[in-house]
């Protein structure tokens, strides 16, 4: 097979600055591109080009091509997604699509069975340079579903507000039916594929593509917010193909540059890229034990091998699928390889929030990224482990699962990675149980106050907290500029020591969003806490990580299982106490 050809899910760094779209099939086809932001949605009509529309900046319809310039692009562009269409066709059968940089291709999807409309290819953003992804997805409403999909309305047929159809390009497909029209969108992002009118169809040889929304932690105890997962069952007739990747000429991923605005974009880029890769990996062995179940069942069924069981057959049928799954294996290491390589490489750059604790970001200031680390993610087909970043300051509360002499090194992390980004942060205790006291020596010198152990204190201390938290907010929307030092908050284990009210009246901090500074961690076991609403309620709204080893987290990409290792500060105490002096005297 070749080098270039891809399976869905494959991806490679695009090797210059453009590239070129084309497409194929039995039935004649229509190419468009869709230009989205990081929602995989338009900003507007403008952002689609097709055969009535056929330029934007930096994307243009050529006679039967697209053709992409990076470099040309809308600001706040995120990806250009790569469609191909047939009007009136309910299928489209031997689809291949490819995309060619400086004239040389440098990958190929092949589709024996698509469906009338499909993302064939998504160009997008990767740090400072861009990737190739191969998708696959088949939207059976057609381009208009597909379109809806991604934040374009379409007009019905017959509306007097269609464009009429232009003259169709010599040896191109007769234009798309005015059902396929864009028509600028309102319609608030929920997900990229969740309208009711856009269902979305992968491939059965395929991972499914779509993102999930909500925090990239995905979910501790199954497909609960954990995004989407591998669907139907893996045809027998074909194994699906392995990427290859070509040997560029342009820069890797690891020589690229990091820059602190897009350093937390930069982690997580490489957490999808991961996934995308296990999904592949998964799909491909998958298929290789459906494809041998059914050769054995075939061979057996046959009078004359069953007598011997199977004989060459059933050899025959096993080194098939011992060599697809070696192959596959082959491939997933390869891409985890150069992923291990990039973390390797970018991690002297990343700002403190973000780096490993050796690095030698923690002896500098440096500007603030978007996020904080939490932990490490890691799989149990190779030994790649990826960072697990959130955003900071934190949409909503942290909350550490587990018991108490295991929750402190992982908030005592926490806490110096939030002051890692904004030093000037008031970091508040409220410690009902006084288990939060490793904690209280290892911040001293960051702490704004002693922690609040007693009832009448704890009540005090919070109704301060919100007092500050809600005279920000009234200075942000007079359009008064403030230097009020952002809060992170930690409660210590909150069962029964906290009185009810004082928590109703934190849980106003999470109805005031995130502009009002606080960063609030809660510490302990989840337990049972029916029997006061406001921790339940505080409980459902948080984000669990559990502080235990061998708990697994699910990825909002493609929706693998990952084991999660919770990020610990060092347990030297004397560099633990230079990141704190560090801190403390920036």
């Amino acid at each position: 097979m070749s080098d270039v050809d891809f399976v869905p899910g494959a991806n490679a760094p695009l090797p210059a600055t453009s590239a070129t779209f084309t497409a194929a099939a039995r039935q004649a086809v229509d190419l468009s591109a869709l230009v989205v932001g990081d929602d995989l949605r338009v900003a507007s009509t403008d952002d689609v080009v097709f055969y009535n529309q056929p330029t934007t900046p930096g994307v243009r319809l050529v006679g039967t091509s697209i053709e992409i310039d990076t470099t040309a692009l809308r600001p706040g562009a995120h990806a250009v997604l790569c469609v191909v269409s047939a009007d009136g066709a309910d299928r489209l059968d031997d689809l291949t699509a490819e995309i060619a940089a400086a004239g040389v291709p440098v990958g190929r999807l092949r589709v024996a069975d698509a469906r009338p409309a499909s993302i064939c290819w998504e160009v997008y953003r990767r740090g400072e340079g861009w990737k190739i992804r191969a998708v696959g997805q088949g939207y059976d409403g057609g381009l208009g579903a597909l379109l809806v999909a991604h934040g374009v309305e379409v007009e019905d047929d017959g509306a007097s507000t269609a464009q009429a159809p232009a003259a169709p390009t010599p040896g191109a497909s007769p234009p798309p039916s005015t059902a396929g029209v864009p028509h600028a969108s309102a319609t608030p992002f929920a997900s990229s594929h969740s309208s009711t009118t856009a269902t979305p169809h992968v491939p059965a040889s395929a991972p499914a593509w779509t993102s999930s929304p909500g925090s990239p932690v995905g979910s501790t105890s199954g497909p609960a917010g954990s995004g989407v997962h591998a669907s139907g069952p893996l045809p027998s007739q074909a194994a699906p193909q392995q990427s290859a990747r070509p040997e560029w000429q342009g820069p890797a991923p690891a020589d690229v540059p990091v820059l602190p605005q897009h350093a937390f974009e930069r982690m997580m880029s490489v957490f999808e890229d991961a996934a995308r890769s296990v999904a592949t990996y998964e799909s491909v062995t998958a298929h290789a034990t459906d494809r041998l179940d059914g050769e054995l069942s075939t061979a057996l069924a046959d009078p004359a091998s069953r007598a011997t069981g199977g004989g060459s057959a059933r050899d025959d049928a096993q080194r098939r699928h011992d060599d697809l799954v070696a192959q596959a294996r082959a491939r997933l290491e390869a891409d985890h390889s150069v992923l291990a390589h990039e973390l390797r490489v970018i991690d002297p750059q990343l700002p403190a929030p973000l780096a490993s604790w050796d690095s030698p970001s923690w002896l500098r200031r440096g500007p603030a990224p978007d996020g904080i680390r939490v932990g490490e993610v890691h799989t149990t087909h190779t030994s790649l482990r990826v960072p697990l970043c959130v955003y900071a300051p934190m949409i909503r509360p942290l909350w550490l699962d587990g018991p108490s002499n295991m929750v402190a090194p992982a908030a005592i992390a926490v806490v110096l990675r939030l002051l890692a980004l904004d030093p000037a942060a008031r970091v508040e205790i409220v410690d009902p149980r006084g288990e939060l006291t490793e904690l209280a020596q290892a911040c001293g010198p960051l702490l704004a106050a002693s922690p609040a152990v007693l009832r009448e204190d704890i009540a005090a201390r919070i109704a301060n907290i919100v007092d500050r938290a809600d005279r920000t907010l009234m200075s942000i929307r007079a359009g008064v500029e403030t230097d009020a030092a952002p809060t992170v908050l930690v409660l210590g284990d909150l069962a029964e020591d906290i009185d009810e009210q004082n928590l109703v009246t934190l849980i106003r901090l999470l109805e005031l969003g995130p502009a009002h500074g606080v960063s609030m961690i809660v510490t302990g076991p989840p337990g049972d806490r029916s029997s006061n609403s406001a921790v339940t309620l505080l409980d459902e709204v948080s984000m669990h990580l559990p502080v235990t080893q061998g708990q697994t987290l699910r990825d909002p990409w493609v929706g693998s299982e990952w084991q999660f290792d919770i990020d610990l500060a060092p347990f030297d105490p004397s560099e633990r106490g230079r990141i704190v002096e560090t801190l403390a005297h920036p």
